[in-house]
């Protein structure tokens, strides 16, 4: 997807449309917006019904990975991190958030093993994704990281593989996308059993 966004630096992205539409189109469904200036924006979606006869295949490609795992998710979007908490509860996990790179550090230094992976964006204010990465690196080498990025020029393979970064998600965000980066970052990773978790 194109990046744009109104926002003044130092607030944020503005990518949370962008979250809507990859959440509806990966439901196969479809978006219409209608705007009039003056009188304000009306945004109207279109989901498919559900199949109720529809038995299962038994295909395992259709089957989205779960987990019980502790997830760190990262963003300075609120929007963001209330779908990646709503997501990861569904498939499982237990969800702790910070609303920057900045807080996710400390919480992280004071207690190294809060979480069993660390799903941050990359581009956030003062401190952003891949300084992040360094410096939780530092401190739990063995914790796997994944990256969220609006769009795809924002990331580096070499400096993420510098950084130690596992896998990436490009926004708009699949669900079994997401799900299976998860698990393979996890299943890859040879991590201890970690310390209490905390509450978000």
């Amino acid at each position: 997807e194109p990046f744009f966004t109104t926002k003044p630096e130092g607030e944020g992205t503005g990518l949370g449309l962008s979250v809507v539409f990859g959440i509806i189109k990966s439901c196969d469904g479809a978006i219409r917006v209608q705007s009039k200036r003056g009188k304000g924006t009306a945004f109207t979606i279109y989901l498919p019904t559900a199949d109720t006869q529809s038995q299962d295949t038994g295909n395992r490609d259709d089957v989205i990975p779960t987990g019980h795992e502790r997830v760190l998710v990262v963003d300075d979007e609120t929007e963001n991190i209330a779908y990646f908490r709503r997501v990861l509860r569904k498939l499982g996990y237990s969800v702790i958030s910070r609303p920057n790179a900045t807080e996710a550090y400390e919480l992280i230094r004071s207690h190294p093993r809060v979480c069993d992976l660390l799903l941050t964006d990359i581009t956030m204010p003062r401190m952003n994704g891949y300084d992040l990465a360094g410096a939780v690196k530092s401190i739990s080498p063995d914790l796997p990281i994944v990256f969220v990025t609006g769009y795809s020029e924002n990331v580096s393979p070499q400096r993420a593989r510098q950084v130690g970064v596992d896998e990436y998600v490009f926004k708009p965000i699949a669900i079994k996308e997401l799900a299976v980066s998860i698990r393979r970052a996890l299943d890859s990773a040879v991590t201890s059993d970690r310390a209490p978790q905390l509450k978000s």
